[in-house]
């Protein structure tokens, strides 16, 4: 296999390893984390369960962590068909802004909040700390910096406008996951998350295989030699 060839193929094994590691995300939230999160509304029963399946609780948050850093990875690959403007550079580095209360929060999550358990009221506001730090912070930065990229990418002309304009909705609803969180409605949050997170993952997962196969065709930096 020739070196331009695997320069080729990486972005498109990048995004679908982005897209393998968002979707184990959040199959293991649905299974292994729920039932430890606030939609459990007995705290008791919260407390119970990551004391009694710590080890799945902790790996469930990993795996978050690494969504964190795989939605960073994508982001960069998104720059190659953003025609070169500062305001890409500051989107990008939304992203990166959004890592790290994000990585901070699901740290809280996996491996503070178990050693917690017997202490009731400390687990409430560590467990409200995390929840601020992903949901708000995190989350916020993330949306922001992806919705000015998925934006950006419209000053790309070779680009099918179809399928730049499909990735919008996921970040628009995932700001309401932030708005949520703030007005504590759990019910609603729950919603945003899953809505934009499916939407996401498809839409990364059609970039990949439509788009960054192609970079001669679509890239920027291609045209710009």
């Amino acid at each position: 296999m020739s070196t331009d060839t695997c320069a080729t193929r990486l972005p498109v094994y990048l995004s679908l390893t982005t897209v393998a590691i968002i979707t184990l995300a959040c199959v293991l939230m649905a299974v292994t984390l729920t039932p430890g999160l606030p939609t459990t509304p007995e705290l008791a029963a919260r407390m119970t369960f990551i004391e009694q399946h710590t080890t799945l609780w902790q790996w469930g948050w990993i795996s978050w962590m690494a969504g964190s850093l795989s939605l960073f990875l994508f982001g960069l690959l998104l720059l190659d068909y953003i025609p070169t403007q500062p305001l890409k550079y500051f989107a990008i580095g939304q992203i990166a802004i959004g890592v790290v209360p994000d990585i901070a929060a699901e740290i809280l999550y996996a491996f503070a909040l178990p050693k917690f358990t017997s202490q009731p009221a400390q687990y409430v506001l560590l467990e409200q700390i995390a929840q601020l730090f992903t949901g708000v912070f995190a989350n916020s930065a993330y949306c922001l910096g992806g919705l000015l990229l998925n934006l950006l990418l419209l000053c790309n002309r070779r680009l099918p406008r179809a399928l730049v304009l499909l990735g919008l909705p996921s970040w628009l609803i995932g700001f309401g996951l932030s708005v949520a969180i703030i007005i504590d409605n759990l019910p609603l949050a729950v919603s945003c998350t899953a809505i934009s997170m499916v939407w996401n993952v498809i839409w990364i997962f059609l970039m990949g295989v439509l788009v960054f196969p192609h970079p001669n065709k679509y890239a920027v930096t291609a045209h710009a030699r």
